[in-house]
């Protein structure tokens, strides 16, 4: 991976981290991209969040990295698009749907 694209999605792991402080869920970026660790730190029991911010983020790719990673926790995907320079889509979710339940009510024990 090259040096622009690992800026590019460190950009995007700070940028998912301030959106889900913003939303009450204090996060911050892990600071170390690899296998067997979170892109962000965060509150959420039991989730394992898989950041990508990419032209054309492969989805299904990225749920397999987030279960090989954290074979514990439910894997969610955080994904965004980047259009082009300086445009992007909106960040969005990705999960089991088996997951829904127990994600949600992580996200509100952790926005408590």
């Amino acid at each position: 991976m090259g040096r622009a694209s690992r800026q590019k999605g460190q950009r995007g792991e700070r940028e998912a981290a301030h959106l889900l402080t913003s939303l009450g869920l204090p996060s911050k970026r892990a600071g170390y991209s690899g296998h067997s660790c979170e892109d962000i730190e965060h509150t959420i029991d039991g989730v394992h969040l898989e950041v990508k911010y990419q032209a054309r983020p492969n989805i299904r790719q990225a749920m397999m990295q987030a279960t090989m990673d954290a074979p514990d926790h439910k894997p969610v995907v955080m994904s965004r698009t980047v259009v082009a320079h300086g445009l992007h889509e909106p960040w969005l979710l990705t999960m089991r749907v088996e997951d829904v339940w127990h994600v949600v009510d992580a996200l509100m024990r952790a926005k408590q």
